[in-house]
């Protein structure tokens, strides 16, 4: 983050969380990968979750798995939702409670009913269905290639010795293998760095004169593939974007992925590979076609998606249904307390559950979340604590929010600090918040307005609100239904200075005034839309778009073109019997 976004952000912290004063107020290595872990062209979508596809090219998939790992002569008793499953194999020492990089690792799902006991040495091996283990019996899953999301998104080549690193060059050392990154223009390293460094900083200088950062734990890496970070000759030059493939985690529900344990740093977060960072006064990032994405998904059978039918209660936030990720801490500096904090451009998080105490759901603020996608997602977040962003979800430019259930405890729901996209979604605001706001955009700038379509937005005190410039609002903005009342435009001082105002808007294509025990089968604990809900059959295809150019680029070689208008947040098509609901369901 530049000086210039580091201001930003920390206005942006100044405006979300006064905000709640202020409606008071108005109203009363470089280019090289190596073999991936899973290699595959773009026509084998089936395995991926990603149905919109990314670029042309290939992509490279890691399986990650953050069961426990195999223990001998253990009582294990059959569980489902998530199921019993370990981790077994060479990578995993059950004596050391330890993992071996480098050596291979699988995960293995019980299958004996009741209670079983396992050998008193080994483990389950091999890739069979009926494994025998002592009394228990498992069933393999997939190889390993990370047991965290952490791990994926920060391993990198292997240190050695006399190589000559450059500033923001990533290497893993160590055991358990952790990953760093150098701080100056370039070193001649002869010294490993180890250990985690300066409690506020994590820098360190090694015996070799180097200056490192600790970024995250590894503890355990198939070394089979790893993302490319970026690079850079020193501090003043531009940094090279090493991504030339599509790179997808692919998270199994062996249990939650939760912030600060089982190998996970706090809070969850992907960075250093595709994230605008200013070197020298030059803005970096991909500007060539493709823009080769980063993607957080679930493996097949692993997300709620997969769980829930048309008949089931669309309750929010649960482990048991599928794959989970969630954030209890509070803040601590430099990070926002997300479920998921987001570092990087190009990042699609599809299929998830995630959940913050303390913090947004999803943040991508602040030059990072440009051009990413949040889609088929149940995103819990937001609170009022100080010091973070009051918002359920926070995303930067040209950023797409479609099909997902977003449910908000803060002031905000859904923020774009440029104009993006909110489709097809249900944002609801259950603790009905004093002035609270469903989606505000803070600039329009040299971007086309932010469209919302086919949207529930209800428990807000304002349905829209942006800050300085014009109102930000697209005329393909449509079908969307609240409760808020009509007439809701209001306008007064805004705390980016003394010439700047923040404006509650009246936003196009919108229902208001409609009671929200109306809308839903139950308020809190069932988001789907009632019998008689006027969200059932209200709305209509919001057709493709474009993202990624703005004004002065309308030809930018980044463009892409989506379509969102099915399936549904579980994967049933749209239209249904001809008619589309509002919402994601």
């Amino acid at each position: 983050m530049d000086k210039q976004d580091g201001m930003q952000h920390r206005l942006l912290r100044q405006v979300v969380s006064t905000c709640l004063v202020i409606a008071a107020v108005i109203i009363g290595p470089a280019a090289v990968v190596r073999a991936g872990a899973s290699q595959r062209g773009r026509g084998d979508t089936d395995m991926s979750l990603d149905a919109q596809a990314p670029p042309p090219g290939p992509m490279i998939v890691s399986q990650i798995h953050n069961a426990p790992g195999w223990e001998p002569s253990h009582a294990y008793a059959y569980a489902t939702g998530p199921y019993t499953r370990v981790v077994s194999g060479p990578g995993w020492d059950p004596v050391t409670h330890g993992y071996l990089p480098g050596r291979k690792l699988a995960a293995y799902q019980l299958t004996s009913p009741g209670t079983c006991r396992s050998a008193a040495a080994d483990g389950p091996r091999g890739a069979g269905a009926a494994i025998r283990d002592g009394t228990c019996t498992w069933k393999y899953l997939s190889q390993v290639d990370y047991i965290s999301i952490t791990g994926w998104a920060f391993d990198n080549r292997r240190w050695k010795s006399g190589t000559v690193y450059h500033y923001l060059d990533y290497v893993t050392s160590g055991l358990p293998l952790r990953a760093y990154s150098l701080q100056d223009n370039s070193c001649v390293s002869t010294v490993a760095p180890t250990g985690t460094g300066n409690s506020k900083t994590s820098m360190f200088l090694t015996g070799d004169g180097c200056r490192w950062q600790y970024a995250a734990d590894i503890i355990y890496s198939s070394e089979r593939s790893y993302i490319p970070t970026e690079t850079a000759t020193s501090y003043q030059s531009p940094a090279t974007l090493g991504l030339r493939a599509n790179y997808e985690a692919q998270l199994w529900n062996d249990r939650e992925y939760v912030a600060g344990q089982h190998g996970e740093a706090s809070p969850i977060r992907v960075q250093g590979h595709d994230d605008y960072r200013r070197e020298g006064g030059v803005l970096l990032g991909c500007t060539a076609s493709p823009c080769y994405h980063i993607i957080i998904t679930t493996a097949p059978g692993e997300s709620f998606r997969d769980s829930l039918t048309p008949a089931d209660p669309l309750t929010g936030y649960d482990p048991g249904k599928g794959v989970a990720i969630r954030n209890s801490n509070p803040y601590r500096w430099p990070y926002e307390p997300a479920g998921v904090d987001v570092h990087d451009n190009y990042v699609d998080l599809i299929g998830l559950q995630i959940k913050s105490i303390h913090g947004p759901a999803v943040n991508g603020m602040s030059s990072y979340g440009n051009k990413m996608t949040i889609r088929d997602c149940i995103l819990d977040g937001g609170s009022q604590d100080q010091w973070t962003s009051h918002a359920a979800v926070t995303v930067d430019t040209s950023s797409v929010v479609a099909n997902s259930l977003i449910i908000s405890h803060a002031q905000m729901a859904v923020v774009f600090k440029y104009p993006g996209f909110l489709l097809h979604s249900t944002v609801v605001n259950p603790d009905r918040i004093p002035n609270s706001i469903g989606v505000m955009t803070f600039f329009k700038w040299v971007y086309r307005g932010t469209a919302v379509s086919n949207t529930a937005i209800f428990g807000f005190t304002h349905v829209a609100a942006h800050g300085e410039g014009g109102p930000p609002w697209s005329v393909r903005s449509s079908n969307n239904v609240t409760d808020a009342p009509a007439g809701d435009v209001v306008t007064g001082p805004s705390p980016f200075g003394r010439r700047g105002v923040i404006t509650f808007d009246a936003l196009p294509g919108t229902t208001y005034g409609v009671p929200m025990a109306r809308a839903f089968v139950r308020l809190g604990s069932d988001w789907r839309p009632s019998v008689g809900s006027p969200l059932r059959g209200a709305g209509s295809a919001f057709g493709s778009f474009e993202v990624n150019c703005d004004a002065r680029h309308p030809l930018c070689p980044q463009r892409t073109t989506y379509d969102f208008d099915t399936p549904d947040i579980i994967g049933t098509a749209r239209p249904k019997d001809g008619r589309y609901n509002i919402g994601a369901w």
